[in-house]
């Protein structure tokens, strides 16, 4: 159990405001940052992550604890830090040298959504957070962050799809390195074998991947898993962080912002494709979760 927590001392939240200052690019949309060079950073306390960082060594090595357990992050090592993660005890030795690449949950959520990366992937990740890269994989890994770095710097304030096709293919390829280390330690003996939850949860979101355009309610999805609804409503809510209903809600806007960007259907032909009872139920759905109305919301994805 963390220190801090046992003598009632509460952590500090690092947030995406707080690390733009270490930064040596411009944000995209307060959704990427890329720190160049890690060992500037200094924590004098534990502190509590609102996004996912992934930490690059590039020279000596970087020793640090996450939550209850501490890691020895070598030279091309990547140590996958998640939303929600207590870091504390970070420090640099034999000259040690890193990169931090900062994703904020929400926007990691909305690439997850689109099926370029894999929540098994996720899941072990945080299981199993220290990624030992191959040379390829390195080289692999620098070029991306060279291509991050160029495109975020080159804008102060940049559409989404100017960052989000390239990030798709980096989540895609990190997901393959992911799934090649859990096959190595599976012919190794080593169990990567998921929680009970984390296995259900991977089946909910596989389910609702599948029918959220025509089922927006819990109890479908806890049928068909065969659980009850507090049940998965509590196992959903332990593993991500976000109960049914807003996956369900979050699936549904992701669906409702493509389709009112990118093709000319009335509002009524929108409900009628994503089941809504009526043109009226949908458009307080939207306002309800976008703030404003359908017609407004197609103006402002449009930039008009």
């Amino acid at each position: 159990m963390d220190k801090n927590r046992m003598s009632g001392k509460c952590p500090s939240q690092i947030c995406f405001r707080q690390l733009a200052g270490y930064s040596l690019t411009n944000t995209a949309n307060d959704e990427v940052i890329l720190v160049d060079d890690l060992s500037r950073l200094t924590f004098h306390r534990s502190v509590e992550l609102n996004f996912i960082a992934l930490l690059f060594c590039t020279q000596g090595h970087i020793e640090l604890d996450i939550n209850d357990a501490h890691y020895y992050v070598g030279s091309n090592d990547v140590l996958y830090c998640n939303h929600g993660a207590l870091i504390h005890n970070l420090s640099f030795h034999s000259g040690a040298k890193g990169k931090l690449l900062c994703v904020s949950w929400e926007y990691a959520e909305r690439l997850l959504m689109r099926g370029a990366c894999r929540w098994e992937s996720v899941l072990h990740a945080r299981q199993y957070p220290l990624l030992h890269l191959q040379p390829c994989e390195q080289q692999l890994f620098r070029a991306y962050y060279q291509l991050f770095a160029a495109k975020v710097d080159s804008y102060c304030h940049m559409p989404e799809a100017g960052v989000s096709g390239i990030f798709l293919d980096f989540f895609q390829d990190l997901h393959r390195m992911v799934a090649r280390q859990a096959e190595q330690w599976s012919r190794r003996g080593r169990s990567t074998a998921s929680h009970r939850q984390d296995e259900l949860f991977k089946l909910f979101i596989a389910l609702l991947k599948d029918n959220y355009r025509q089922e927006h309610f819990l109890p479908f999805y806890a049928d068909r898993l065969c659980v009850t609804p507090k049940y998965l409503t509590t196992v959903v809510k332990q593993v991500s962080g976000k109960s049914v209903s807003k996956w369900i809600n979050a699936y549904l806007m992701d669906e409702i912002k493509s389709l009112l960007r990118n093709s000319n259907l009335a509002m009524s032909e929108i409900a009628g494709q994503l089941n809504f009872s009526n043109s009226s139920f949908f458009a307080k759905f939207v306002k309800a979760k976008a703030g404003e109305s359908p017609i407004s919301l197609r103006n402002t994805l449009r930039g008009q």
